[in-house]
């Protein structure tokens, strides 16, 4: 993740955050969720369309991460230290078409 954003101008930075923060947001409006009040896992799939490589589940935390941020910036998550969000699995897998899956399901 450090190495991610190691380079990367602080405007670029915060312009791919504003970014998903923003299709997060949309998606929240047209789909409400109730605030969470347990421990979550965070599951998120990534699809990539025929012609693009999968990428490997690691390479997916700086997506993960701006989606984590956006839903604590909308009130969803109290925050996103271990209390609230205790284990992350991202997988990569080949598709139809690209988009992403974020789904949070109860701590076991």
């Amino acid at each position: 993740m450090n190495e991610f954003y190691a380079g990367m101008n602080w405007r670029k930075r915060k312009e791919l955050a504003d970014e998903w923060h923003a299709i997060l947001y949309r998606y929240i409006q047209d789909h409400p969720q109730p605030a969470i009040t347990i421990p979550v896992e965070c599951v998120m799939f990534c699809t990539f369309r025929p012609g693009r490589q999968a990428q490997d589940g690691i390479n997916l935390s700086p997506t993960c991460k701006m989606l984590e941020d956006g839903l604590v910036s909308l009130g969803l998550i109290p925050d996103d230290v271990e209390a609230w969000v205790a284990m992350h699995h991202l997988a990569g897998r080949n598709g139809q078409a690209d988009h992403t899956t974020l789904l949070y399901m109860r701590k076991l």
